[in-house]
C-alpha cells in the first residue's frame, strides 16, 4: 500500500469516528435539554397545584372548623390530638446519633 492510500483509510476512519462521536454528542445534549425542559414543566405544575391548595386552604379557613375538619377526615387525615399545643421534646440529637454516625 502507498502512503496516498494509508492516509486514505486513516482520514476515513477518523471521520468517521468524529461522525459518531458527534452523534453520541448531540444524543446527550438532547436528553439533557428534554430533561431540563421536563423538569420546568414539573415546577410550573408544582405552582399550579400549591397555588390551588393554598385557595382550598383559604376557603376552608374561610368556613367553619368543624366543617373543615369533617372533610379533611373524609380524605384521610387524622384528627389532631392536642390542638394548638406545642410540646418540648427531648435531646432531639441524641436519638439520631447512631444515625448521624452512619449517614
Amino acid at each position: 500500500m502507498t502512503v496516498l492510500i494509508k492516509k486514505k483509510i486513516i482520514l476515513k476512519n477518523a471521520s468517521g469516528f468524529f461522525i459518531l462521536f458527534l452523534a453520541i454528542y448531540v444524543y446527550f445534549i438532547g436528553a439533557v435539554a428534554a430533561h431540563s425542559q421536563k423538569r420546568g414543566n414539573y415546577m410550573a405544575l408544582l405552582k399550579t397545584e400549591l397555588l390551588r391548595s393554598i385557595k382550598t386552604e383559604s376557603a376552608f379557613m374561610a368556613a367553619s372548623s368543624e366543617k373543615n375538619l369533617e372533610y379533611l377526615t373524609a380524605l384521610g387525615y387524622e384528627t389532631p390530638k392536642d390542638l394548638g399545643i406545642i410540646k418540648r421534646t427531648s435531646n432531639v440529637a441524641a436519638g439520631n446519633a447512631f444515625q448521624n454516625i452512619f449517614y
